[in-house]
């Protein structure tokens, strides 16, 4: 197993946050810490009581504390995205957490058949999410993320892969424009999918892509 300072290194990040969650009918206790990596010490841990609807609270007050724990500046725009909910939906955000977990497992702890199989089934539970709530735009940038890894991991890459990815930008550039997330999925489809793995008409895509 990875220790703090080990996940911190491969993440490039000088902070981790820690977290779990204990759910029981429909309560829930979401306890979370903020470790310093550079020392292995807790900067800052809170735990949050209420019930399931409550979630989506939760993560935007720990979103806040964390901020301000960490002293960071942020623009109008990022504190309004900040205080945002992605969605108001609790299944379609359970749905999202499941593939975020998939997703997230690292690469060093699995083959290219058990990644294609994680990221296939990361799919499956953003697509529940997204039939709950059609405009949750985190789940479009999941979604581009995992037809992203789906494309590198097929070999020779699949065009399916490919298209899927692109559509499910353009949906996230249609919902959020202007968000981090929404600009970082762009320039990950237009390094990966675009860049990395040429074709004809590559170029018009790459503008068509970057004018979205």
């Amino acid at each position: 197993d990875r220790n703090i300072k080990q996940i911190a290194d491969e993440l490039g990040v000088s902070y981790v946050v820690e977290g779990s969650v204990q759910r029981e009918a429909g309560h829930v206790r979401v306890n979370v810490e903020l470790i310093d990596a550079r020392t292995d010490t807790h900067a800052w841990a809170e735990s949050y009581d209420g019930n399931v609807a409550d979630v989506l609270a939760f993560q935007c007050e720990i979103a806040q504390r964390i901020t301000n724990q960490l002293g960071a500046k942020l623009s109008p725009r990022e504190s309004t995205e900040l205080a945002g909910r992605p969605t108001h939906d609790i299944a379609a955000f359970e749905s999202y957490i499941r593939a975020r977990a998939l997703m997230e497992i690292s690469d060093a702890d699995r083959d290219d058949d058990k990644l294609r199989d994680d990221y296939t089934r990361a799919v499956q539970f953003i697509e529940q999410a997204i039939a709950r709530d059609p405009k949750f735009a985190s789940a479009y940038w999941a979604l581009t993320e995992a037809n992203i890894q789906l494309f590198r991991a097929s070999g020779p890459p699949n065009p399916e892969f490919r298209s899927r990815a692109e559509a499910a930008l353009k949906e996230a550039q249609r919902i959020a424009p202007e968000a981090g997330e929404t600009l970082h999925a762009q320039a990950r489809v237009i390094y990966y999918v675009i860049s990395i793995s040429p074709c004809a008409g590559d170029t018009r895509a790459r503008r068509e892509v970057a004018a979205e």
